[in-house]
């Protein structure tokens, strides 16, 4: 592509005309990307499509992948070689009398000599156990990239359920609002006909205000929870279809296999894991120090004291050894071992506490469902079927208002209890899919898999 371009180049005032044609491109699709995000409803119920927008867009997301960026960097650097040494000398000035027996003037020409020489390290035992330490450390960092995008998921998914829920929430007390509004013109009809009291139209109308100020609660409920919906999610979370129906589609849970196995899959552990096994290098490269590492030079030296039997031009070869009767890495070894099992014990603390947080969901997962069972198709219809005697009988005189209105105010809390029961199934399905690590697995998926 760039060789096409310099084969052919453009004249100069169309690449003028193109450049800002190509960068007010890149502005537009920047822009129709960001304001035509996939619709919440959508996200909530495809986790994948979710994890591709926050991979693109969060940045808590982008700070984990630049530290993967880090980590990669630092492993390269853990391979370069040292660098090797120059030495360059320039001695053998006379400083005082001289020598006597010297029949030459003792002049810088006749009594210096130049030594120039290069010296490399070469290290023995510690670049694999470096290296292999830097490596484990991109591990770490990809799993804590997977893990920030996974918590990201799960935060996204929980904020869209809260609106979707408050969003229903809000729509069944507006109907309920709506429906009692029409009751109280049909009695005002009856009271101007002196068929109703004022005191049994004051109890409509301070019932008809309740459910008012229910509306207004549940408005600015949603409001807030669109707000902090829209920030987790770097989009607008008040569309259309985000209601009831998303929020029992929402947050699927599909059959996660062997539990305990899905659970240490999750990402942080898997990076415990990986820093564990880097630290598990880092003490073998601290015990490596007992290892000396050489280091081999050659010089060149240029002698002008000829006069006094010594060769003009001479090379050096030197091996130097350092000893290591002091430092010999054990403490240091001795520390990492010691953080490696200290991650270890806190590995094997949160696998237990987060299985015990599986049962405790499972648990009240199976709860949930049968409520909802038993209010969709045993207490709602029985109130329906209650509520429609009372206003016949309300009707013909033989019932009075406070019975009505017990029986629609009763009607009215078993919807909302058979929504709340539909939400906390959906909170409890989304805690599961963090504790069993299904978020992890779709964010692992979106950034491109484990490097084996």
């Amino acid at each position: 592509m760039v060789g096409v371009a310099r084969d052919m180049p453009r004249p100069a005032p169309m690449r003028r005309l193109l450049r800002p044609g190509v960068a007010l491109g890149a502005v537009l699709l920047c822009t129709v990307a960001h304001a035509n995000p996939p619709a919440p409803a959508v996200l909530l119920s495809d986790p994948a499509q979710l994890a591709a927008w926050l991979r693109a867009h969060d940045a808590t997301v982008g700070a984990a992948t630049a530290r993967v960026d880090a980590a990669t960097a630092a492993r390269m650097q853990a391979g370069v070689l040292p660098n090797p040494e120059l030495q360059i000398a320039y001695g053998g000035f006379v400083v005082g009398g001289g020598n006597a027996g010297n029949m030459q003037v003792d002049t810088i020409g006749n009594t210096t000599n130049l030594t120039a020489g290069v010296s490399e390290m070469f290290e023995l035992g510690k670049r694999g156990p470096r290296t292999h330490a830097a490596a484990m450390r991109i591990e770490s960092a990809r799993e804590d990239l997977v893990g920030a995008l996974g918590a990201r998921i799960g935060d996204a998914i929980a904020a869209i359920g809260k609106v979707a829920y408050l969003s229903a929430r809000h729509d069944t007390l507006a109907v309920n609002l709506d429906a009692q509004k029409k009751i109280l013109a049909l009695e005002k009809i009856r009271l101007d006909h002196k068929d109703l009291s004022g005191d049994d139209y004051a109890r409509l109308e301070l019932e008809t205000e309740r459910l008012e100020l229910d509306v207004a609660r549940a408005d600015a409920d949603l409001h807030e929870a669109t707000v902090a919906c829209e920030a987790a999610l770097r989009a607008p979370c008040m569309t259309p279809g985000l209601g009831e129906d998303a929020l029992e589609h929402g947050a699927p849970l599909p059959d996660a296999g062997d539990v305990d196995q899905a659970i240490a899959a999750r990402a942080t552990f898997a990076s415990s894991r990986d820093q564990q096994a880097a630290l598990g290098f880092d003490a073998d490269l601290a015990r490596a120090r007992k290892i000396p590492d050489p280091t081999f030079g050659v010089a060149f030296t240029h002698d002008n004291l000829t006069a006094a039997g010594n060769e003009p031009n001479t090379m050096l070869f030197s091996v130097s050894i350092p000893l290591p009767v002091f430092d010999r890495g054990d403490h240091d070894a001795a520390a990492a071992e010691a953080e490696a099992h200290a991650l270890a014990s806190e590995e094997q603390a949160e696998t237990r506490e987060a299985r015990g947080t599986v049962d405790a969901l499972l648990a009240q997962k199976q709860y949930l469902e049968t409520e909802i069972e038993r209010l969709s198709t045993v207490s709602i219809p029985k109130s329906d079927t209650i509520l429609a005697d009372t206003h016949k009988a309300f009707d013909l005189g033989q019932d009075d208002l406070s019975d009505l209105i017990l029986a629609e105010r009763a009607h009215r809390e078993l919807i909302l209890e058979l929504l709340d029961a539909r939400y906390d199934l959906f909170t409890a399905r989304a805690g599961l899919r963090q504790a069993l690590g299904l978020d992890d697995a779709i964010a692992r998926a979106a950034s491109g898999g484990r490097s084996e």
